[in-house]
């Protein structure tokens, strides 16, 4: 993939069609090698702040996973995401871009490790740890950075997402925002 000269960089919007094209193409095999497990939120509640950016996303990450205990597939399939994606976070130092200032990197690896954590009512022990790396450092952010890009460029082109699969998310957790409530996906390997 080409980098960026100056940074030594892989940006999704750097890349040139034919290689957009062909990442878009092998969308799952992309996932498969660079993802144990991937999760989306797509929103414009961080865009229009209608609440301090800490309670939206503390919001947004508890939406995905509260709520629809009546719903039997639903109360199964929830805290079994929740087992999944903390086992992958917890006690990992997580790489993160700083996308959502002024919320600090910690205090975003906390909501997600915090509200993974949660079981049965209860939180689990658990260890947030944040890599204290910048984007240009971290391959991890790079591939996130190609990943959302697909994930973006499908929802742009109402092009399948296969193989994420949706997740309703809570609408409780963003009454504020009735005008576009948030749509989640996930993805985990078949293994």
């Amino acid at each position: 993939m080409p980098k960026d000269h100056a940074r030594n960089v892989i940006h999704w919007v750097k890349l040139n069609q034919s290689c957009r094209e062909a990442l878009l193409c092998d969308f799952e095999s992309v996932l498969s090698v660079c993802c144990d497990g991937l999760f989306v939120i797509k929103t414009n509640a961080l865009i229009d702040r209608r609440d301090p950016a800490e309670t939206i996303f503390n919001n947004l990450i508890e939406g995905c996973f509260s709520g629809y205990a009546y719903d039997p597939v639903q109360a199964a399939l929830r805290p079994e995401l929740r087992a999944k994606f903390f086992e992958k976070v917890n006690s990992v130092a997580v790489h993160c871009d700083n996308d959502f200032r002024p919320v600090t990197l910690l205090k975003i690896v906390k909501s997600i490790v915090n509200t993974l954590a949660k079981k049965e009512g209860f939180l689990q022990q658990c260890t947030p740890l944040c890599a204290a790396v910048d984007s240009h450092e971290s391959k991890p952010i790079q591939i996130s950075d190609i990943i959302v890009g697909m994930v973006k460029t499908k929802l742009l082109n109402n092009e399948s997402l296969a193989p994420l699969k949706p997740l309703y998310f809570d609408a409780r957790k963003m009454k504020k925002y009735s005008d576009g409530f948030p749509k989640v996906y996930y993805w985990l390997p078949t293994r």
